[in-house]
């Protein structure tokens, strides 16, 4: 497959490094769940398998509380890049974390080893991929799956999706219906526009890497995208933009999030953090706005939180070593937590 030209450190190590990971609130103690060994946990965790697609198997970890009655179940739908189930980043695991406070808070959660991960998958090795493969056939597997198990509400599923999952949250419920959505981190921008947006904000902080030879090469690749969604099946094969094959960046440009969620009119609730520096917190005003219409549309800014929704204490890194961030410690915050769970304990309550 074509590659780009690798000369320009912020083009490629952006999209490598970054592309990866990936009301009112009162801020109290960080609760450490996945980490206090003294806590007494009310719930179980099962191993389950289930596949889109035979030659693919999917393991999980199904985390249940231990509840009188079948709760609510949540599945997690990961951001971009090959990711496991805890969506394990540098010294941090949200997806583990989400997990088991949603559990100690009466709620199931689903989460799984994405087939990217499984198989060894790069997406920008894969000529023909397209995120039906990369990710929604095996989260609306998940849904299924979740429906036919006896061990919660088959018809209490909600979708949490983070980053570039966040996202596909209403194209996957066009196809397997659940019960409402958690919007965490995403963005309503093409990926392609994301990674623009991440190397502008690196040349900012590196203005001795903004040439024209690069801007030349920037706009010669936003330029590319021109007709993308229309572009044959023949000719998004042989194609690269960005560094990622134009089959994968079509089919995600033919989701139209809002007009799905509009759509659909199920729960919503989009939720970012103000020191997020991938998705960046103008993303959140995106959503407000093309959410405006949406009669259960809820929306939530945590200032101090990150991308990974935990309170960053060190001192801010330069842009190109971001993932040094999320080389420390920073839990999901128990008011994301207690937020979710709220939004889930309304939905149950309605007839929506």
């Amino acid at each position: 497959m074509k590659k780009l030209n690798t000369r320009s450190l912020v083009v490629c190590a952006i999209i490598v490094a970054l592309c990866l990971v990936l009301g009112s609130l009162s801020y109290g103690i960080i609760q450490m769940f996945a980490e206090d060994k003294n806590m007494k946990h009310e719930f179980d965790e099962y191993e389950v398998t289930f596949s889109a697609d035979a030659r693919y198997p999917i393991s999980g970890t199904l985390t249940v509380p231990r509840t009188e009655r079948p709760p609510a179940a949540v599945v997690l739908v990961h951001g971009s890049g090959r990711v496991d189930r805890n969506e394990t980043v540098g010294a941090n695991y949200p997806f583990k974390e989400i997990a088991e406070g949603l559990a100690e808070r009466g709620i199931a959660v689903l989460r799984y080893d994405k087939r990217t991960y499984t198989y060894n998958m790069p997406v920008a090795e894969s000529a023909d991929i397209t995120v039906d493969a990369e990710a929604t056939d095996d989260a609306e597997a998940a849904i299924r799956f979740l429906r036919g198990d006896g061990r919660v509400d088959g018809d209490g599923i909600y979708l949490l999706g983070h980053s570039l999952g966040a996202g596909l949250l209403s194209y996957i419920g066009k196809n397997e219906p659940v019960k409402g959505y958690i919007v965490m981190a995403g963005t309503l921008k093409t990926l392609w526009e994301v990674i623009i947006d991440q190397n502008l904000a690196a040349l900012a902080e590196n203005p001795e890497f903004d040439t024209p030879e690069l801007r030349e090469q920037l706009d010669a690749e936003t330029k590319k995208t021109a007709n993308l969604a229309e572009m044959s099946d023949e000719d998004a094969k042989n194609t690269v933009l960005f560094g990622l094959p134009a089959t994968y960046l079509r089919s995600l440009e033919r989701i139209n999030a809002p007009e799905l969620h509009l759509a659909d009119d199920k729960p919503v609730i989009v939720l970012h953090g103000g020191r997020d520096r991938q998705a960046f917190p103008e993303y959140f005003e995106q959503w407000k706005a093309a959410l405006a219409a949406h009669p259960n549309a809820e929306f939530i800014l945590y200032p101090e939180l990150n991308h990974l929704f935990g309170e960053y204490a060190g001192e801010p890194l330069p842009y190109l070593q971001l993932s040094g961030e999320y080389d420390a410690r920073t839990p999901i915050h128990a008011a994301v937590l207690n937020d979710v769970a709220g939004f889930i304990a309304r939905g149950q309550e309605s007839k929506i």
